[in-house]
């Protein structure tokens, strides 16, 4: 049984579908639900180990652009946005880590984005806060494909590592 099921996650991995649902996962992830998309990176950058670096571009493009929405969302002024935002916060239990990067970021400037970005805020948080607290939108940006893109990497490289070493390098087509 376990083994027909670990073939079944196998095979669906390696599908030619899997990377536009990895980054799916990664936009839907920072968005609105909290997935952390590093548990579809990693086995995939293992089954996929010459793709290793796709898939992190994948992942942090996807994390990205969701980041941006919720960015943007926390930048606007109309009481639609606020009481979206706020739902947000409230539903994903994350008014604590978005009063966190207030605090931090009236103390700490634009680093607090990195600060909060590698203590584990969730990145929900920050892209809300980032918005609302009116950061730059290129700081915002440079500083969340740097952040975003060096996790993403790290997993997926020590992922394909592992794989490759494993699986004994093969990438097979399909």
């Amino acid at each position: 049984m376990a083994g027909s099921v670990g073939h079944w996650i196998y095979d669906a991995l390696r599908r030619r579908q899997a990377p536009a649902a990895l980054a799916l996962v990664a936009f839907l992830g920072s968005l609105a639900i909290r997935f952390p998309v590093d548990l579809l990176l990693a086995p995939m950058a293992f089954v996929r180990p010459r793709a290793w670096l796709t898939l992190a571009g994948l992942a942090t493009l996807g994390s990205v652009m969701g980041g941006t929405l919720l960015f943007l969302l926390g930048g606007a002024s109309s009481q639609l946005f606020v009481t979206l935002s706020q739902m947000l916060l409230d539903g994903l239990n994350l008014q604590n880590a978005f009063d966190v990067f207030i605090r931090e970021h009236a103390t700490e400037g634009t680093m607090a984005l990195v600060f909060a970005s590698i203590a584990l805020v969730p990145y929900q948080a920050i892209a809300l806060a980032a918005g609302v607290v009116e950061v730059p939108f290129w700081q915002f940006l440079a500083m969340s494909v740097l952040v975003r893109g060096v996790r993403f990497v790290v997993v997926a490289l020590v992922s394909a590592l592992a794989g490759g070493a494993l699986l004994g390098d093969r990438d097979d087509k399909r």
